[in-house]
């Protein structure tokens, strides 16, 4: 999916939030809105990972940062952590 068709789908205030974003984070956050999307379920780190060409890790801690902002939400399945874009929008909870 080309990145014009994305943000054209993407709603104003969370694509205001990501033009904000520092650039290595815009790239996962992306990534993740996209698949969250496609998927219509959580995320794991390693999937967003694929996807973005990067290591497992290194996504999974500028997901972690992410959360940390607000603008993305966690849960659990087993020992698997789940990404997945805040209902909220950015706004902490």
């Amino acid at each position: 999916m080309s990145d014009t068709k994305i943000f054209r789908r993407m709603p104003r205030k969370l694509l205001e939030k990501v033009a904000a974003l520092p650039d290595m984070l815009k790239e996962p956050f992306v990534a993740l809105y996209c698949l969250e999307s496609s998927l219509n379920r959580p995320v794991k780190a390693a999937e967003v990972a694929k996807h973005i060409g990067k290591a497992r890790a290194y996504t999974h801690s500028l997901l972690l940062q992410l959360e940390r902002l607000g603008l993305v939400k966690t849960s659990k399945k087993g020992k698997v952590k789940l990404f997945s874009i805040n209902p909220e929008r950015g706004k902490k909870e």
